[in-house]
């Protein structure tokens, strides 16, 4: 029923699934917290349970569990939202703050994401427990996320790219442009995701 669906769509009530498949409410509520712990469905009170969007379903499995040998390290910068985001979603440049974070495997840089985060809605940010992963964070923070948005650009290399890939050439790098959405339909983080080249890794489903 999850996997069919699309996002947003609202799955049958406690009472209707206890009766089709004649089990206890406790089964079903435990059913339902699974899946919620692993970002597949999200739940409004007094309206029931919906779907989350599909690209949600693999934030559990955070870069560094996903891959051996692997370390993410966090920096605040100051860099000014993108304008993709100001052009194309409205953003309001001084709702949000910028954070870095490269990602190392084997020693060797992978990738490198520029966040810019709603501070409006992450108050008092601990940049210690997002540091793995700030999607993981914002659920702890009891933030229902219902969206995410993720398109691909082939870009040439900035002065960003070179300090943090440390390019020797000129090339065209696969950049993930990414933005979440609450459930009020709030921006509460946007990222420009940057590859190394030959790193890069394309899932075809997590973009438009």
């Amino acid at each position: 029923m999850i996997s069919k669906g699309k996002p947003g769509f609202r799955l049958p009530s406690e009472e209707m699934l206890m009766k089709q498949y004649q089990v206890s409410r406790t089964t079903v509520r435990d059913t339902f917290k699974k899946l919620i712990g692993k970002n597949m469905i999200y739940s409004l009170q007094g309206k029931g349970y919906f779907t989350l969007n599909r690209v949600f379903w693999s934030t559990e499995l955070s870069f560094s569990k996903k891959y051996d040998n692997a370390v993410n390290k966090l920096y605040v910068v100051n860099i000014p939202l993108d304008q993709y985001f100001l052009d194309t979603y409205q953003c309001l440049e001084n709702d949000f703050m910028s954070l870095i974070k490269v990602r190392y495997q084997n020693d060797r840089i992978k990738k490198y994401s520029i966040i810019w985060v709603n501070k409006t809605i992450l108050k008092n940010l601990n940049f210690k427990d997002c540091e793995d992963s700030l999607l993981y964070y914002i659920h702890s923070r009891n933030i229902t996320l219902i969206n995410n948005l993720k398109c691909l650009r082939l870009e040439l290399p900035n002065a960003y790219d070179e300090k943090f890939l440390q390019l020797s050439f000129k090339t065209y790098l696969p950049k993930k442009y990414s933005i979440t959405f609450s459930e009020y339909h709030e921006v509460v983080e946007c990222s420009k995701e940057t590859y190394q080249p030959e790193l890069f890794e394309f899932y075809k489903v997590n973009y438009f």
